[in-house]
C-alpha cells in the first residue's frame, strides 16, 4: 500500500535528530512503570512532505567515527566516566531517529511505499537511489562509501508529514544499527504521555570502545491554558562500558517548563571499579533555572553529592561560580573536575 506522498525526500532528510535532554512529571523517587510499553499497530496515515529547503542531503548516520587508536592513558578521565550514560543515551537516541528518516526517505525513494528494506544510496549532489534488494534489512550507502544496515523488527505508529513527528506521536520503533564502528540496538515506544526507550550495543569512536545497556522511562504532560505549562519526569537506569570499564547507574529527571521559565532538576547514582578501587558517586544531584535561556535565580542553582572510594569520602559534586560562569565539578583533594558549565 501506497502511505508515502510523492514529494522529494529531501525535506525529510533535513531532519537532524536531537536527544531528549528533558525528562518528566512525576515527583523524584516515585518508580516508572518496569514493564515495557506496547504500542498497538494504528491505521496507515499519508504523509504530507514539505517542499525542499535544500538541495544537499546531509549525513543520516550518528556522528560516531573511528579514528586511530592513539595511546592508552592507563585511567579514564573522571569527567567521561560520570558522563557516560549520557553519551550512551545520545547516541542511542540518535541511532533511533536516524533509523526512522532512513525508513521515510526509502519509502519516498520506493514510489511512497513503507519501505522497511532494500539500497537507499546518495550521491555527492544528494540524490538517492533505491533497490528492492537485500530483503531481511535496509542498508543506506552514502557518497563517502561509509555503509550503515538498520535491520527494522518493528515499525507502527501515526505516519505524519516527518520522520520526526512520527516519533513524537505514539509509536513503536524497533531498530538495529550495524555499520564497521557500530552494533547498538534501540527500541522506542509511546503510547500518550507515556515513552520508553531501551539501548543495548556498542560503538567505536577514537580507537575506543562504548558500549550500554539503558532503559530511560519518561512521562511528558503539557498543559495550554493561560499558561503554557510542560512537566517531565525520567528514570533512567541501567549500565555502560567504555574500554571494559563498567559503570551501573540510575538518574531521575525532573523538567518543568511554565511560559519562558525552565526549571531542571537531576538526581543520580553511580558506581563503578578502577585501578583496584570501587568509586560510588552518591545521591548527586544539580538544579538549575533559566528564562528564555538566561540563568535566573542564583540562590535556586543548587549541587550535592559524596564520591566515596572504598567507602571512605574522597570528593564531593559542588557549584562553583568563575566570572560569568557556573561549573559542576567534583572536588577532591588534588584535584577539581568540571563536569558541566553554564553561561
Amino acid at each position: 500500500m501506497i502511505l508515502f506522498r510523492q514529494y522529494s525526500y529531501i525535506a525529510l532528510l533535513i531532519f537532524i535528530c536531537t536527544a531528549c535532554s528533558s525528562a518528566g512529571s512525576r515527583v523524584a523517587g516515585e518508580t516508572a512503570s518496569a514493564q515495557p510499553i506496547t504500542v498497538p499497530a494504528t491505521a496507515a496515515a499519508s504523509v504530507t512532505v514539505a517542499e525542499p529547503t535544500a538541495t544537499q542531503a546531509p549525513p543520516l548516520v550518528p556522528t560516531v567515527v573511528a579514528q586511530p587508536a592513539t595511546e592508552q592513558a592507563s585511567a579514564l578521565p573522571l569527567a567521561t566516566i560520570v558522563q557516560m550514560h549520557n553519551i550512551m543515551l545520545e547516541i542511542g537516541e540518535a541511532a533511533r531517529n536516524q533509523c526512522s528518516a532512513v525508513i521515510f526517505a526509502a519509502s519516498l525513494a520506493n514510489q511512497g511505499n513503507v519501505t522497511l528494506a532494500g539500497t537507499l544510496t546518495f550521491d555527492a549532489a544528494g540524490n538517492s537511489a533505491y533497490a528492492p534488494t537485500p530483503t531481511d534489512h535496509l542498508s543506506l550507502i552514502e557518497a563517502t562509501g561509509l555503509e550503515s544496515k538498520f535491520f527494522v523488527n518493528k515499525f507502527d505508529g501515526l505516519n505524519r508529514e516527518s520522520a520526526q513527528g512520527f516519533l513524537q506521536d505514539d509509536h513503536y520503533i524497533d531498530c538495529h544499527w550495524r555499520s564497521e564502528y557500530s552494533d547498538l540496538h534501540v527500541a522506542s515506544a509511546r503510547v500518550g504521555d507515556q515513552q520508553e526507550v531501551q539501548i543495548q550495543g556498542w560503538v567505536s569512536d577514537a580507537g575506543r570502545r562504548l558500549e550500554a545497556a539503558l532503559t530511560r522511562q519518561t512521562t511528558d504532560k503539557f498543559d495550554i491554558g493561560t499558561t503554557a505549562k510542560h512537566e517531565s519526569y525520567s528514570l533512567l537506569s541501567g549500565s555502560t562500558r567504555l574500554d571494559g570499564l563498567e559503570i551501573t547507574v540510575k538518574q531521575e529527571t525532573e523538567y518543568t517548563l511554565i511560559d519562558t521559565v525552565a526549571q531542571n532538576k537531576e538526581t543520580f547514582t553511580l558506581s563503578w571499579g578502577q585501578d583496584n578501587h570501587q568509586y560510588e558517586l552518591r545521591e548527586g544531584y544539580w538544579q538549575a533555572v533559566f528564562r528564555d535561556g538566561v540563568r535566573i535565580e542564583d540562590d535556586f542553582w543548587q549541587a550535592g553529592g559524596a564520591l566515596l572510594r572504598n567507602g571512605d569520602l574522597y570528593g564531593e559534586l559542588q557549584l562553583q561560580t568563575p566570572p560569568g560562569l557556573v561549573q559542576l565539578v567534583l572536588s577532591m583533594p588534588n584535584e577539581i573536575v568540571v563536569l558541566r558549565e553554564w553561561q
